[in-house]
C-alpha cells in the first residue's frame, strides 16, 4: 500500500514538475508576442505614413501637372 502511495506522490511531483516547465514556456512566449504585437502595430504605423505621403506627392504631381497645362495653355495665347 505504501508502495502506490509512493508512486502515486512520484506521479504528482513529476506532474507538478511539468506543469512549472510549461508555465515558464508559455511565460517567454507570452513575452515574445506582446513584442512581435509592439512591432507590428510600429510597422503599420510607418505604412500607414508612407501611404499617407505617396497620396499627398499624388495629390502634389496632379496639381503641378494642372498649374503646367494652364501655363502652356497661355504660352499659346501670347504667341
Amino acid at each position: 500500500m505504501n508502495e502506490i502511495l509512493q508512486q502515486i506522490l512520484n506521479e504528482l511531483k513529476d506532474l507538478k514538475e511539468g506543469q512549472v516547465r510549461i508555465e515558464k514556456k508559455l511565460g517567454s512566449v507570452h513575452k515574445h508576442t506582446a513584442k512581435i504585437t509592439e512591432e507590428i502595430t510600429g510597422t503599420n504605423m510607418k505604412i500607414d505614413k508612407i501611404s499617407d505621403d505617396v497620396d499627398f506627392l499624388k495629390h502634389k504631381e496632379h496639381q503641378t501637372e494642372e498649374d503646367l497645362f494652364k501655363l502652356k495653355k497661355n504660352l499659346h495665347i501670347i504667341k
